[in-house]
């Protein structure tokens, strides 16, 4: 038989000797591999039950939803009429801010084009889910999520009305708008108690059409834990 030739002695020695096997290395690369792979996946299955709980209704040619968090959308009603305001019942269980995202239909477009604003007047039924009694309530109409109102962006709380509807709380006994250069709306004077609920009565319009906007809520707390006065049960009850 023919003896082997250099090259092949060399790929042979290569073959047995080079690159040897490390079982513990293998077995630990494979478990990194295993846990990484596990971790996307619950996070991508988080992801999707968020948006399987988010909730959206359509009401006033108006779709709303909670797809953002921090509160729960419960039912949406009404045409957005003064005679017939569009109706939010909401659930807000902690007191992170809460964004309600708006995103106008075609028969809002439509409403749009002719009357050459969309206007809606609201009404929110919150209800007080957290462990922290309210002093008042914040509202924000905002295009972006993460910035602030700005004066170009075509929101206010029925800003370009001579005369506007008259805003209302069944709790809070005084409210603030502020247009400039802010689009915000605060409700105070008054105190909701846990597991009860405030009504704030307002209106909203958007002079630019815009595809999708939000409205940011978040509630002041009652930094005491004392029950209010008789006196200010009476002022921040209304009815």
């Amino acid at each position: 038989m023919a003896s082997p030739s250099k090259h092949q002695v060399l790929l042979t020695c290569y073959g047995a000797f080079a690159w040897p096997r490390k079982p513990a290395l293998d077995h630990w690369a494979g478990t990194v591999s295993a846990l990484f792979i596990g971790v996307i996946l619950f996070v991508t299955a988080l992801g999707t039950d968020d948006q399987a709980m988010a909730e959206s209704f359509e009401a006033g040619g108006l779709l709303f939803s909670d797809e953002l968090g921090g509160f729960r959308l419960i039912s949406a009603s009404g045409d957005g009429t003064p005679s017939d305001p569009i109706i939010l019942v909401e659930e807000l269980l902690s007191l992170q801010p809460a964004v309600l995202t708006i995103r106008p239909s075609r028969i809002a477009k439509d409403r749009s084009l002719h009357q050459g604003v969309l206007r809606r007047s609201l009404v929110k039924v919150i209800m007080n889910q957290s462990s922290w009694r309210w002093s008042g309530f914040d509202l924000e109409l905002r295009d972006q999520t993460g910035q602030a109102s700005l004066y170009s962006d075509g929101l206010s709380f029925d800003q370009p009305s001579l005369v506007r509807e008259p805003l209302y709380s069944d709790r809070f006994a005084d409210n603030h708008i502020q247009d400039e250069p802010f689009d915000r709306l605060r409700f105070d004077q008054g105190f909701v108690a846990t597991q009860d609920s405030v009504r704030l009565s307002f209106s909203i319009v958007d002079v630019n059409s815009l595809p999708v906007f939000y409205l940011a809520q978040e509630p002041i707390i009652l930094m005491t834990r004392k029950d209010p006065s008789p006196n200010q049960r009476l002022a921040a009850r209304r009815d």
